[in-house]
């Protein structure tokens, strides 16, 4: 209101005092997760980013385990770990060890200088070279099961409102027809449990495609006439010398996409809670050296970061056998040593923790 006073002009204006209401002022509360499945009808062009199992990000484990919604713990579950100490290997597959198989493997992946060009030779001599002998001398333990080489894997999720799609080609996968039982029955205990990040897609450089499809593919056709429908083993050959958390980043990508692949395939929808956990068991190594991890795969609600998790597991590098120090150049791998080299020694307690891995 308008008032003249001794010449001057004054306005006065009444003041209003601004207080939040008792609803604005409270802190945001997240929704409640209700693991309601997302549809996705089939004709809908879909902008899907692209990933990869391997990846060259900063910190790739931290951004892998926030993208498929997965707690990573250090070492196996606790199952395998307490059996492993109480149960040993039968006294054939020790003699195997120290016979047959601690020569074929100094034979197939001795130490031999060669150029860096033959690099891309690696993953196929580790792939038809020492997983095609850990099957053979673990047949006798692995009933009722099927090897599957370089089976096409390809399948999608939804995180945080943005489509993913992973396509890729696993070494080898043996295939059971009986399905691994949960490493952790209380996997409602993940709820408490934290992810890192959150990251967004340029962070952990996967770009959209123009226009992408999205299918699922668990690698065979008939998956309910499938005798051999789980997934016991993935062996996965990396030759490329990466880091540890790059290796743990690779084989959570890549039991993650192979296990929900085999959930969709049988009526899982993004955005759903699994009603049975499905399991899976991986094995990596670049010749010298193995990476043994283990997934669980609980739910595919991926949209939040509370709630049910994934679980992974993870051991260090073990040796395989010792590289000579004393010599210089290029080490590769050589399918046959030259007789005048010296054999290196295998690491038996490595070799007999791998076979129990996969025979128990």
């Amino acid at each position: 209101m308008a008032a003249i006073s001794r010449g001057r002009l004054s306005l006065s204006l009444p003041f209003y005092s601004r207080s939040f209401c008792a609803v604005a002022s409270k802190p945001n509360s997240r929704s409640p997760q209700t693991g309601i499945p997302i549809i996705i009808p089939p004709h809908v062009i879909k902008k899907a980013n692209i990933v990869h199992p391997k990846s060259r990000a900063v910190h790739p484990l931290l951004k892998h385990q926030w993208l498929t919604k997965t707690v990573f713990e250090k070492g196996l579950p606790f199952s395998s770990e307490e059996n492993q100490e109480q149960t040993e290997l039968a006294p054939e597959v020790a003699q195997l060890i120290n016979e047959r198989f601690g020569g074929s493997l100094a034979q197939t992946l001795g130490f031999q200088k060669q150029p860096n060009k033959t690099k891309k030779r690696f993953e196929e001599e580790i792939r038809y070279g020492i997983f095609q002998d850990l099957v053979r001398l673990c047949s006798g333990n692995l009933t009722d099961t099927f090897v599957d080489v370089c089976p096409k894997v390809l399948t999608h999720w939804v995180r945080k409102h943005e489509f993913y799609q992973l396509e890729f080609y696993p070494d080898v996968i043996l295939r059971s027809g009986t399905e691994w039982d949960a490493y952790l029955e209380d996997f409602q205990n993940t709820e408490e449990m934290t992810l890192p990040g959150p990251y967004d897609p340029y962070s952990m450089e996967v770009y959209k495609q123009p226009i992408v499809h999205l299918k699922n593919f668990p690698g065979f056709h008939a998956a309910s006439s499938n005798p051999f429908p789980h997934n016991h083993t993935m062996f996965l050959a990396n030759a490329f010398g990466q880091r540890l958390d790059q290796t743990h980043a690779f084989g959570i990508m890549s039991m993650f996409g192979v296990l929900a692949s085999t959930a969709m395939s049988r009526g899982v929808k993004p955005g759903e809670h699994l009603s049975e956990p499905v399991c899976t068991q991986c094995v990596i190594t670049d010749g010298r050296q193995l990476v043994l991890m283990c997934y669980q795969l609980n739910t595919m609600s991926l949209q939040e970061d509370h709630g049910v998790k994934n679980l992974a597991w993870g051991t260090d590098y073990m040796d395989l056998f010792k590289d000579n120090a004393s010599e210089k150049g290029h080490t590769g791998l050589f399918g046959s040593l030259n007789i005048d080299q010296e054999i290196p020694s295998v690491n038996e307690d490595s070799v007999r923790r791998l076979l129990f891995f996969l025979c128990c």
